[in-house]
């Protein structure tokens, strides 16, 4: 019996990952974000900055507010150096317990 496959559709396929597109953008804005915001947090929503925030908590909740995607959400510290991926736990997650 043959099985037939469906295929995405070709402009689903080449479509990048919001994720992605968030990575890419950010690390194209840094060296300007290191410049003139160095130690600050920075957000994206793909390729739209949320905006810069003193802490990584405000950077998540200015995203939230904005009805971002909890999994579209990426936020980074402004720094030289390549710092480590947090995966931001929620406040909403901890009453879950």
């Amino acid at each position: 019996m043959h099985k037939s496959h469906q295929s995405i559709p070709p402009s689903s396929a080449a479509r990048p990952r919001p994720r992605r597109v968030s990575i890419e953008t950010f690390e194209r804005q840094l060296p300007v974000l290191v410049q003139s915001h160095p130690g600050e947090w920075v957000a994206y929503h793909r390729d739209r900055r949320v905006g810069i925030f003193s802490s990584q908590e405000d950077a998540v909740r200015a995203c939230l507010a904005e009805q971002v995607p909890e999994l579209e959400i990426y936020v980074r510290l402004i720094q030289e150096e390549p710092c480590p991926e947090y995966n931001v736990r929620l406040a909403s997650e901890d009453k879950l317990g």
